[in-house]
């Protein structure tokens, strides 16, 4: 298969994965970045920042703390001050969210992995080297400018 094919193919199976995580979040009545939000408190626990959400789904910071102020609104977290940084926790309304939402998803993805055995291993390292590559040409053609 050529290059070009293949990047159609690649990005046709990202969009249907990343597809699969808005179905969620519609199906709770969020939208997909609170969705992202609650996701990231479900694998990393409370007290996270806006920073750290951030850095761990590559959205901006004016995504995450739209999320982040409407999540507080709608009384799911609430942000706490904490050495000048604000930390985000949840209040029951939104644990609850992610135990009868989030943790299932979380655990299906998890029975996926174990089922791919090694071929997770290798999915994740080519993503590793896509990314590193894709990169590293991306910033060469910026210095070319």
């Amino acid at each position: 298969m050529n290059a070009e094919l293949l990047l159609t193919d690649l990005n046709r199976e990202l969009k249907e994965l990343n597809s699969l995580y808005r179905d969620a979040a519609d199906e709770i009545g969020i939208s997909y970045m609170i969705f992202e939000v609650l996701y990231y408190i479900a694998l990393y626990g409370e007290g996270g920042t806006q920073k750290e959400i951030c850095d761990y789904t590559h959205y901006s910071k004016s995504s995450v703390n739209s999320a982040m102020k409407k999540l507080v609104e709608g009384r799911y977290a609430y942000l706490e001050e904490n050495y000048g940084r604000k930390d985000i926790y949840l209040t029951d309304r939104g644990r609850s969210v992610i135990r009868e939402y989030i943790d299932p998803l979380i655990n299906k993805e998890i029975e996926v992995v174990d089922a791919m055995g090694e071929e997770a291993e290798q999915l994740l390292e080519g993503y590793r080297t896509y990314i590193r590559i894709f990169k590293e040409k991306t910033e060469n053609s910026e210095d070319e400018d």
